[in-house]
């Protein structure tokens, strides 16, 4: 039998893992289940997948956040692409198996932030250094447009 997502949240969340208001900071690093309708590909029939995102904005309302997915593989198909994967690795993030990245190409559709407090698992925050560097990088690439970064306050 398959067991629901929030019911094991329920069984595992400890206090620390908790998602409370005071959690939505730029750079928390959050793991939950997102969707299609999130800006993720989904495959093999999957409704959703467990992602780890950092949280890099706020739409006008302060209702939804903007999101960097980390991926276990860089995005490099051209290298454009490749250009925007920021590495992350277990030394600075214990979560983490393996070197990973932080896919600076897009920022995800908003998600609500009582999805998240409901779904999601706090996983701590990127370094300042990180934080400082990503979001430099976000600001100045043309990879993402003006437009977007306005509708989560970037610039």
């Amino acid at each position: 039998m398959k067991q629901d997502w929030k019911e094991v949240l329920k069984n595992k969340k400890s206090k620390e893992e908790l998602i409370t208001e005071e959690s939505f900071t730029i750079g928390r690093i959050v793991y939950m289940p997102l969707k299609e309708s999130d800006g993720l590909t989904t495959t093999k029939g999957y409704e959703s997948r467990k992602k780890y995102f950092v949280i890099v904005g706020f739409t006008a309302d302060g209702d939804a956040v903007g999101v960097l997915l980390i991926n276990h593989e860089p995005n490099d198909s051209t290298e454009e692409l490749g250009d925007c994967q920021f590495p992350v690795s277990p030394k600075d993030y214990d979560f983490l198996n393996e070197k990973s990245w932080l896919d600076c190409s897009y920022i995800a559709e908003p998600i609500d932030k009582e999805r998240i407090k409901k779904e999601g698992l706090n996983k701590g925050t990127l370094t300042p250094e990180d934080v400082e560097l990503v979001m430099d990088f976000i600001v100045k690439t043309q990879a993402i447009t003006n437009k977007t970064k306005r509708k989560f306050g970037i610039i």
